[in-house]
């Protein structure tokens, strides 16, 4: 499966700044690795690379034609094989991490990006055991072929983690001229994955579907129950659970377009991408019905954003979630 490619980089347009800097040794970014200004062309990863630092791929980033999406399957080799085929044939890079997963980069269409990233949950299990699942990474940043992990740095409890020593990410395979993923691939792919899209997509204002006429009251069972569902989450998919986490925490997590030009974190878009991320969750993971797992997002939310009322910025700007009033609220259920 292996290209003729001289290095794995080879296969993105070498005047496109579409890597982020990552640690070295870590998965994790570096100091301001999210900043466009920080993003490196392959030419510039290459040499960091050469450093001993790592580099990522700009999920979400992309040109004018495409946009950087990478399917991350915790097991290799549990793919459905529809789905793997139709992945593989359309993926630039095919990279195995260094526990038991692998991990495909593809260009995706902006029709196609919208489908992909319309998903509530980022996973999907692929078997009957817990740890066969995918994430579906439209944002954020994935490490890349030849990056070297130390296991001391891993967060996830991994059966086949030794805990200590290092690897390297492996190269499987590239394709340079790797077909871009159209809206049509993009909904064979979900159908082979049998991810059923109109259940996870975000909710949307729609007059088929039930309105929140009465803000809930919340209370102890409510939060009790979020917090399992979201156990539920951690277990199945930590990248997802960090993300969402950061926000109900008043942060933007690893989700793109949640600034303003200014730099300031857009408070009214962080609140719906979190609330719709919850409302997910509890349909989905909780398998709650709508309208209870709007009043439990409802619920979960205001509960965190009580108990941290600033966003996580230098500005220290209050949380309009609780700021603007309860109709502002009812409109970001609705």
């Amino acid at each position: 499966m292996l290209s003729d490619v001289s290095h794995p980089l080879d296969v993105l347009p070498d005047d496109e700044p579409l890597l982020t800097k990552a640690k070295g040794f870590q998965k994790a970014g570096d100091i301001g690795w999210n900043n466009p200004e920080n993003f490196l062309t392959p030419s510039e990863a290459k040499r960091r690379r050469g450093s001993g630092k790592n580099y990522g791929f700009a999920l979400g980033d992309g040109t004018e034609e495409w946009n950087l999406v990478a399917f991350d399957v915790e097991t290799k080799g549990v793919l459905p094989d529809e789905a793997q085929a139709l992945i593989d044939e359309h993926a630039l890079l095919v990279w195995d991490s260094v526990h038991s997963g692998r991990n495909r980069l593809v260009k995706v269409t902006d029709d196609a990006y919208k489908i992909l990233d319309s998903l509530t949950t980022a996973y999907n299990h692929l078997s009957d055991r817990a740890d066969d699942d995918i994430e579906l990474q439209t944002s954020g940043h994935c490490i890349g072929p030849g990056c070297e992990v130390s296991h001391k740095h891993c967060k996830d409890t991994k059966a086949d983690c030794p805990g200590s020593g290092r690897n390297t990410y492996e190269l499987v395979g590239a394709k340079p001229f790797a077909p871009v993923v159209t809206k049509d691939v993009a909904e064979r792919i979900l159908t082979g994955l049998e991810i059923d899209r109109e259940k996870n997509e975000s909710p949307q204002t729609d007059d088929s579907v039930e309105k929140v006429t009465e803000i809930p009251e919340y209370d102890d069972t409510d939060v009790a129950a979020v917090e399992a569902h979201l156990q539920t989450l951690q277990a199945n998919s930590p990248f997802a659970f960090n993300c969402l986490s950061d926000r109900l925490n008043g942060g933007t997590g690893e989700k793109g377009g949640l600034r303003l030009d200014c730099g300031l974190i857009d408070r009214s878009a962080t609140d719906f991408v979190t609330v719709s991320d919850l409302y997910g969750v509890m349909l989905v993971l909780g398998n709650e019905d709508k309208q209870r797992a709007r009043e439990l997002a409802y619920a979960y939310y205001t509960y965190r954003c009580e108990g941290n009322e600033y966003m996580k910025s230098s500005e220290g700007r209050p949380r309009k979630w609780l700021s603007i009033g309860a109709k502002y609220r009812k409109n970001i259920l609705q």
